[in-house]
């Protein structure tokens, strides 16, 4: 299956009363950049050998069409990095190595240095160069080297999209990280969506970033960020392809779980 990270798969389960496909977080990707696509033919032949029970990701179950691709993302990114006059800073998930790859190549092309900013971020392109999912010869600076560097030639990879209190991009915006600081006229790219209940976290973040008249992109602004989760149109696809017997709709809040289950009726 395509999702926001490395090798996510869906698994098949055989049992003496029937068969159970359970997807796992997925959604139709073309171009996901650290995955293969999603293997449609193996999927075609589960629909033909017979699915008793199809449990599914819901998430995205309200929006209507196909999410873009992570590509995509990557183009936004150059793009909007390209046109910023002073530094930038880009959050994102810890966890999504292909944007975490997409930034640092936005970076690469737009002549800027990398800056990488919180534990989460080591972690994370450490354990992706030693398994082939980052380039190993990726060059990046360790947060310290933030001063030493002209701020218009940089790229900041922050943690703290969800407005974790300890975690890079707060400490920045409070003014209280060691190494970074940002300015009036920069910019500050989320790359990334709000997960339901971290809303007042967030919103604490970008108005001290807001105060210090820093400019904030979202995913409202511009095309900075996809979600791994299908829209409608890639769960009829799904459906088309598998045919189950019956639908076990998860992962989502309650309003998810009923549009998807109201979906798999029709």
């Amino acid at each position: 299956m395509s999702h926001s990270i490395p090798e996510p798969s869906a698994v098949a389960i055989t049992t003496p009363l029937g068969r159970v496909l359970h997807t796992g977080d997925w959604k139709l990707d073309k171009t996901p950049l650290t995955s293969p696509p999603t293997d449609e033919a193996r999927l075609r032949a589960i629909g033909r050998e017979g699915l008793d029970v199809l449990v599914c990701d819901s998430t995205n179950a309200i929006r209507e069409g196909v999410s873009p691709s992570e590509q995509e993302v990557g183009g936004n990114l150059e793009k909007l990095i390209g046109e910023a006059p002073q530094c930038v800073a880009v959050t994102t998930f810890a966890s999504n190595v292909a944007r975490l790859s997409s930034v640092a190549r936005a970076a690469r092309a737009t002549g800027r240095e990398l800056v990488v900013a919180g534990r989460a971020m080591y972690r994370i392109i450490e354990a992706a160069q030693a398994t082939g999912y980052l380039d190993p010869d990726l060059d990046f600076h360790e947060e310290t080297a933030f001063d030493r560097l002209p701020r218009d030639r940089i790229v900041a990879l922050c943690t703290g999209s969800q407005g974790e209190p300890r975690a890079a991009l707060a400490r920045i915006a409070a003014g209280e990280h060691p190494s970074i600081s940002l300015k009036a006229g920069d910019w500050v790219i989320y790359s990334s969506r709000t997960i339901p209940g971290n809303e007042k976290a967030v919103a604490r973040v970008q108005n001290a970033l807001a105060d210090n008249k820093v400019k904030i992109l979202t995913d409202q602004d511009a095309l900075v960020h996809v979600s791994g989760h299908p829209r409608r149109g890639e769960l009829q696809q799904l459906y088309e392809w598998v045919k189950p017997d019956v639908a076990v709709p998860m992962h989502g809040e309650g309003r998810h779980l009923e549009a998807h289950a109201q979906f798999a009726e029709e």
